[in-house]
């Protein structure tokens, strides 16, 4: 029995798996080796007996343990100012700003990343915690296919609205997909002229 409860150990101890989670979005299934003062080491978990890796913490936003517990670097609810009205240019100006995309469903969601990623000013991260910012599309429709939309940008610490854009309009006649069409009219005539 004593063997047994070893061996269990052992396993569990091969196969635990800790998430590291990067500030620019980037998560990493791993096994945390050691961690120091400025650094931490850690073996990727498809190959624990390949290469040690070392990351600065300052580029880690936190690590989720394998028996779920967590680990936070430089608290970044702490450190990030919060958004408003009056700071709201200034940030989503910042090129290489990190957004966190929300939409209605997930093939609006997939032409809002696509619209944000074609354009290459910002930088999408999956890690709403990590962001700049939330950008959230809301359309709704009318008429026979029509649709209006209107973006919402949002502080990703506290979820308040600070800003958002008028209405676009779009017919089945301007593009026949008029999801990615009014989600594309949203970041050509409302969210690109915000960048001075």
């Amino acid at each position: 029995m004593l063997l047994v409860l070893f061996v269990y150990g052992v396993i569990t101890l091969l196969v635990a798996q800790d998430t590291l989670v990067f500030r620019n979005g980037k998560n990493v299934i791993a096994k945390i080796i050691e961690i120091e003062s400025d650094k931490l080491k850690y073996k990727k978990k498809e190959n624990l007996n390949g290469p040690t890796y070392s990351k600065c913490k300052d580029e880690i936003a936190f690590i989720i343990y394998h028996n779920g517990s967590k680990d936070e670097f430089n608290n970044i609810n702490e450190t990030k100012e919060l958004l408003t009205s009056e700071n709201i240019i200034e940030r989503i100006s910042k090129k290489g700003s990190r957004v966190y995309i929300e939409s209605g469903d997930k093939r609006s969601l997939v032409h809002a990343k696509a619209a944000i990623e074609h354009w290459g000013f910002w930088i999408i991260t999956d890690n709403k915690l990590t962001s700049d910012f939330v950008l959230k599309f809301i359309y709704t429709s009318f008429g026979l296919g029509n649709k209006k939309g209107k973006a919402q940008f949002i502080d990703p610490i506290n979820n308040n609205i600070v800003f958002v854009t008028s209405y676009v309009y779009i017919s089945t006649s301007s593009d026949m997909n008029t999801k990615r069409g009014v989600i594309d009219m949203i970041v050509r005539e409302k969210i690109k002229p915000l960048i001075k």
